[in-house]
């Protein structure tokens, strides 16, 4: 689905829900005869025990959101002792404290390399009311869609980059995280949730792709070490016969063919290790 699409939603349900913040016709009269009725049944004794019961504190850091006959009717951010009746009225708490998670998992770049991927996130609640009202659980919905973003941007970008243009997630972690930072925001503001950062902790090929590396790289360090054996041991042939035809001894051309090929078999040899 567009995330435009959603935002519009989003935006609406919000703004449905701050609009019925007062109490219309029945819900008044129902919400204010159950809690005077409440206290008068009651007895002082109970009646105390109920005002009591009304009562809640505000942590730093901490929001209530209030609902009634599924509506809701306001959100406390204020911290300090508050008193509000509970008779027919609901309160949510809401913590917005910077939460952290991490996400590691086994992810394949964009040429299908397997890597072992681990990414840390940190975001906080910044609408009260969309964290209660649109998502049932902000923590595992934050969790999943940090997932599916880490997986959607390393599918796009190769692991390491075949030369110094392309753009490649280990030589661009940082570029990188900050698209990942933007993509996962547009995904969680129906939850009311600001990602205050989104960066990658541990980018490595897997365990079993590290070892084809390891071949790949052997392989590559043999055949560089040969062919520097052989240019060294062709320029020694070449010259030692140089030094012989201009010294005294004349060699024909089939004795320099010999030597030649002594020579270099001798030289690249280097007893059977190379």
């Amino acid at each position: 689905m567009n995330a435009d699409v959603v935002n519009e939603a989003y935006m609406k349900k919000v703004n449905k829900f701050k609009t019925n913040t007062s109490f219309e016709g029945m819900e008044t009269c129902a919400f204010y005869w159950a809690n005077i009725l409440g206290c008068i049944i009651l007895g002082p004794l109970s009646c105390l025990v109920y005002l009591c019961s009304s009562c809640y504190i505000i942590e730093p850091m901490e929001a209530y959101v209030f609902t009634s006959f599924n509506k809701v009717r306001g959100v406390e951010k204020k911290q300090g002792l508050h008193c509000q009746p509970v008779c027919m009225r609901e309160r949510q708490k809401v913590d917005l404290k910077v939460k952290s998670l991490i996400v590691e998992s086994n992810i394949p770049d964009m040429t299908g390399s397997p890597m072992d991927v681990k990414a840390m996130v940190n975001y906080r609640i910044t609408d009260p009311i969309a964290s209660t009202m649109n998502v049932g659980n902000v923590p595992h919905f934050v969790q999943t869609q940090a997932f599916d973003t880490v997986l959607r941007i390393c599918g796009k970008f190769p692991y390491k980059a075949h030369n110094n243009v392309d753009v490649s997630l280990l030589g661009d972690a940082h570029h990188i995280a900050v698209q990942m930072r933007e993509l996962l925001q547009k995904k969680c503001e129906i939850a009311g949730v600001e990602i205050m950062r989104a960066d990658f902790i541990d980018l490595s090929y897997s365990t079993a792709m590290t070892m084809s590396l390891l071949q790949v790289q052997k392989a590559e360090a043999r055949l560089d070490a040969r062919s520097k054996v052989v240019e060294g041991a062709v320029s020694i042939t070449h010259d030692a016969i140089n030094t012989l035809n201009d010294s005294e001894i004349g060699l024909s051309a089939q004795s320099q063919m010999e030597l030649a090929s002594s020579l270099m078999t001798l030289s690249c040899s280097d007893d059977g290790n190379v």
